[in-house]
């Protein structure tokens, strides 16, 4: 099974120690604005000493605001690890009332070996998702810092103690069958059938054995076997351009989506599966936040 371009997002959830008031908020995001350059060489610094390098910045604004909402999306960068060319953003929200700020970045693979992420076996996909997970928790840590300095400034505390994650992954199949199969779930076809249909199991194999990645290969038997605890949840995304297969894994500490679906794309593209997939869910997944 041949796959392209994954996109890793990964991301923390804040709570203040209390209530934030719209105008306490626009002074926070006044200033997130003005020092977004605190922003963008905390994450170059995290990244690099991760192992990241040559890190050229992209064209627009250092922080740019969604509209009248308080979320900043900052200058992109494009840089290298190893084999990986890396495409990344940070985007932060500003809390208000009794909701939470969040911290989020994204990690997409471009190339690999200096030729586009087209043809990639189902290692390098782990490989991708394993790099990404580190160094964006590493990154995650040097942007609340700053956070944190710029929320004291305006007298806003968070609550002591570990912030929540979230992870949304997943990565293009080039493999015209996982079409098929996605079109026909749901439509009296079970995913345990599709597990044990030649020219289904494959792809699915390929696909459980990086969302339930735990360093040993699983064959279809211990696939279903995995997903009958209650820790995983499987579930079909479906939109007027995409279909997916999602796995969730939610625990006290984290929530983590992995997915997969075909698509047709042979250079990067905001409109992949993969890119627009994730940045649904994560939108849907913060909004009850």
């Amino acid at each position: 099974m041949l796959n392209s371009f994954p996109v890793f997002r990964r991301g923390i959830l804040l709570s203040a120690t209390e209530q934030v008031s719209p105008e306490t908020a626009d002074r926070v995001s006044d200033v997130v604005r003005d020092q977004a350059e605190a922003y963008l060489m905390a994450f170059v610094a995290a990244t690099r000493s991760g192992g990241g390098k040559e890190h050229q910045r992209q064209g627009g604004d250092d922080a740019r605001k969604d509209g009248a909402k308080r979320i900043f999306h900052f200058r992109g960068f494009t840089w290298r690890h190893g084999r990986f060319t890396v495409d990344s953003r940070i985007s932060l929200t500003v809390c208000v009332g009794g909701r939470r700020s969040k911290i989020w970045v994204r990690l997409s693979c471009t190339e690999v070996k200096g030729d586009p992420a087209l043809d990639l076996p189902v290692a390098d996909v782990k490989a991708f998702f394993a790099l990404a997970e580190r160094l964006a928790a590493r990154a995650l840590r040097a942007l609340l810092k700053v956070y944190r300095q710029h929320l004291s400034s305006a007298g806003i505390r968070l609550e002591n103690g570990q912030p929540y994650v979230f992870s949304f992954r997943a990565f293009n199949s080039r493999n015209p069958a996982a079409e098929r199969m996605l079109d026909q779930l749901g439509q009296d076809f079970a995913l345990k059938q599709a597990l044990h249909e030649d020219q289904y199991a494959k792809p699915l194999r390929d696909y459980f054995n990086v969302a339930l990645a735990n360093g040993r290969s699983l064959d279809s038997k211990k696939i279903i076997a995995r997903l009958k605890t209650d820790t995983h949840e499987v579930f079909a995304y479906r939109s007027p351009s995409h279909r997916a297969l999602y796995t969730a894994t939610i625990t006290p500490t984290r929530t983590d989506l992995c997915g997969f679906g075909y698509d047709r794309h042979r250079t990067p593209s905001t409109k992949s599966l993969a890119f627009a997939t994730t940045a649904g869910l994560l939108e849907e997944y913060a909004h009850q936040f």
